[in-house]
């Protein structure tokens, strides 16, 4: 995958499309509530296990014998959640970093989670429209 601009400028840009849709959600249904401190800290921590997934030495060591490690060993969403309840984070925020992806699939997913992964992949989605991201 080729992928242009920065993991911080992908965790803004999450994190600004998931203000807006809990925003609009909020105005438009009142009887939703999202907490939006929750929204915004969930979005910028959803990838938290990012930097150990793509590590260039983890990949490498990966890739040499998947047999034995997996390829991935670990996803970044398992490795975000382990990250987040070991510094103490809120655990709404490490079930964002946890079941964003395809890992969520196995458990109920919060309503933040739903805002979050929306805007998450929403933002993929229109990377690749846009072909600033190859896949």
């Amino acid at each position: 995958m080729v992928v242009k601009g920065t993991q911080a400028d992908h965790l803004r840009v999450v994190a600004r499309l998931a203000k807006l849709i809990a925003q609009e959600l909020r105005e438009s249904f009142g009887e939703i509530e999202l907490d939006m401190d929750e929204v915004i800290s969930g979005a910028l921590c959803h990838d938290l296990g990012k930097p150990f997934e793509y590590n260039p030495e983890n990949r490498k060591r990966w890739s040499a014998d998947p047999a034995k490690t997996g390829f991935p060993s670990i996803r970044h969403t398992q490795y975000g959640t382990y990250v987040a309840l070991t510094i103490g984070l809120l655990e709404s925020i490490a079930h964002i970093a946890g079941a964003h992806s395809m890992e969520g699939e196995s458990v109920e997913r919060s309503l933040v989670l739903e805002v979050v992964r929306h805007a998450d992949e929403a933002l993929w989605s229109v990377l690749v429209a846009a072909g600033i991201v190859k896949p």
